[in-house]
């Protein structure tokens, strides 16, 4: 997997969660509203209004920068259309994007790579946008796509003109230079420049070190300034941009704050010219880096980082449309989840898909999460977002391999008391186990096994005969554990089999067990489990083939299947959770 492949996932997985970062609190102005601007500028008195085009030739071509982006090419043609929409069907302008080497009269739309562009928008700040001659050339520069869209439309509704000349011919004349200035207040501006900042982090931290540096390299691969990377130790400037609880007053703020002492909240803050990103958590500091590159970096438009002076994000880094209160009358939440392994799609590294898989764990909160298709390398970088929070029942399988198919437990609710993996039968193309345990409740003491399975796939008919014997075997250890331990039992895994197909017959003839899908007091949402990565399902009932299944003596109160769009970068399944009633 090279290295564009993966950062364009990652570029992804943050996209389908940068929108819910900012849900939770957010003051000031991450995207600049498109107006109507009010003239705060005359123009130049004296102005003598230059012809751009007539009947016979255009003296103007529009220049846009080599760029489909919607904004720039939408302002591009709304002033190709100029003549049609004046009624001047016989009158073109010319165009062309900045490949094409320049000539003495262009119109400049957008940041193109013309020296005239630049020179404006660094005459401007990140609120306003500028109309105006430079060189010979008419350049419409904004930092934002929204003042862009502005500055066109002011454009053509305000500063051309079409006019009969003393020939008698129909020419389109440009009236003269114009600049609006915006309210909002942003962090970098013409005063500002992102130059004189350096990024600080805590001494003696390597990951926040390493989230440092993506910051620095992101800034010098967009805009080709090197910041300096240096610890806390140094003193302390006015313009700094801070990774973690590092030694400056603005982090000891924020990291003070009742929400930042939760494990997983993470917190970007613009003040007092400077960025702060913050959370307890080390691992997501590159998250929220590459989170804020995403939505604040955008060279198409500006050179300049698009961010607000002032900006207070806190969150969790995702948000659900779906309420997470525990059903009535549950006392247990169980999960499964299947998170793609990498090895068995080529799309499916890691990196960039850690968030969005551990976000529904610590979103929805299960005490019991049956995992499938976690590799050797999934292990670190789940464990290092569990923290103390949640624990495996058991990384290997009894030859030392990673297991596959762990069984998960949040530690603050449950004790481990016993635990084992066990092999399925008819492996065949996969790391196939059964991995249980047996938990004691720490509020009450009530006791129960779980047990975490992933069967094998394929569409044969060989396969499903395969299925059938694995679905025997699963029925035979409930079996034995509740003859053991005389306790409720509860199953989770990737069956790889719908309902109504032998395999789950099986199971559920030869082990009394009760699929919560069908059973639930309560089916939020029944739909397919399976779907391809970076989308969501939404095909009907009965299609499932990941499955919670509970004994006679676990009341099913509650189940659902989340497809919340966040969701999309994480996985090829669904994950879905069970509240339950554990019976005294």
């Amino acid at each position: 997997m090279n290295a564009l492949k993966k950062l364009l996932i990652t570029l992804l997985a943050i996209s389908m969660l940068c929108a819910p970062l900012a849900a939770c609190k957010k003051d000031g102005n991450a995207e600049t509203p498109s107006t109507e601007p009010e003239q705060t500028e005359e123009r130049e008195e004296g102005f003598e209004p230059v012809v751009l085009c007539d009947t016979k030739t255009s003296y103007y071509r529009i220049v846009r920068p080599n760029s489909t982006l919607p904004p720039v090419t939408d302002a591009a043609t709304k002033i190709m259309d100029y003549p049609n929409s004046q009624g001047v069907r016989n009158m073109t302008f010319k165009w062309t994007n900045d490949k094409n080497a320049a000539t003495d009269a262009e119109i400049l739309v957008g940041f193109t790579n013309r020296p005239e562009s630049l020179a404006v928008l660094q005459s401007i700040n990140h609120d306003d946008f500028a109309i105006r001659t430079q060189n010979g050339k008419i350049v419409i520069a904004a930092h934002t796509p929204e003042r862009l869209t502005d500055a066109v439309d002011y454009f053509c509704s305000k500063l051309l003109q079409v006019r009969t000349n003393d020939q008698g011919q129909k020419e389109i004349v440009y009236l003269g230079d114009y600049t609006y200035t915006g309210s909002v207040q942003y962090l970098f501006n013409k005063q500002d420049e992102l130059k004189s900042y350096s990024i600080v982090y805590p001494k003696g931290s390597e990951k926040m070190k390493k989230s440092a540096e993506l910051f620095q390299k992101n800034t010098k691969e967009i805009y080709g300034v090197e910041l300096p990377v240096v610890d806390d130790t140094t003193a302390e400037s006015a313009c700094e941009i801070l990774i973690g609880d590092v030694n400056r007053h603005l982090a000891k703020e924020y990291f003070g704050k009742a929400e930042a002492k939760q494990p997983f909240v993470c917190m970007t803050v613009v003040k007092e010219k400077k960025i702060l990103f913050a959370s307890q958590n080390e691992d997501l500091f590159d998250f929220l880096v590459a989170n804020f590159c995403k939505k604040y970096m955008i060279p198409q438009y500006s050179f300049l980082i698009h961010a607000p002076a002032s900006l207070e994000e806190i969150g969790d880094s995702f948000s659900f449309s779906e309420s997470t209160a525990l059903a009535e009358g549950a006392d247990l939440r169980v999960m499964s989840f299947n998170i793609l392994c990498e090895l068995f799609n080529e799309l499916a590294v890691i990196e960039g898909r850690q968030i969005p898989v551990i976000a529904p764990i610590f979103t929805y909160k299960p005490d019991i999460l049956g995992m499938q298709e976690v590799s050797d390398a999934w292990y670190p970088e789940l464990e290092a977002l569990f923290g103390d929070l949640y624990a495996f029942a058991d990384s290997k399988d009894k030859n030392g391999d990673a297991n596959f198919t762990p069984l998960v437990y949040n530690t603050q609710t449950l004790t481990l008391l016993e635990h084992g993996v066990e092999p399925l039968p008819v492996v065949g193309n996969g790391h196939r186990t059964m991995s249980w345990g047996y938990f004691e409740r720490k509020s009450d003491g009530v006791r129960f096994v779980a047990i975490n399975t992933h069967l094998n796939p394929g569409d044969k008919d060989s396969d499903m005969s395969e299925r059938v014997v694995q679905a025997g075997e699963m029925a035979k250890l409930v079996l034995s554990m509740q003859k053991k331990y005389q306790c409720p039992v509860i199953t989770t895994g990737d069956y790889n089999s719908r309902l109504s197909e032998a395999p789950i017959k099986t199971y559920m003839e030869n082990s009394g067990m009760l699929d919560a899908c069908q059973s639930a007091k309560v089916v939020n949402r029944s739909i397919k489990t399976t779907h391809e990565l970076f989308t969501q399902s939404h095909r009907g009932p009965g299609e499932a083939i990941d499955h919670v299944f509970a004994s006679s003596d676990v009341e099913l109160l509650f189940y659902n299947v989340l497809i919340d769009q966040c969701l999309a970068p994480s996985s090829d399944h669904n994950p879905i959770y069970v509240d339950v009633k554990l019976k005294k």
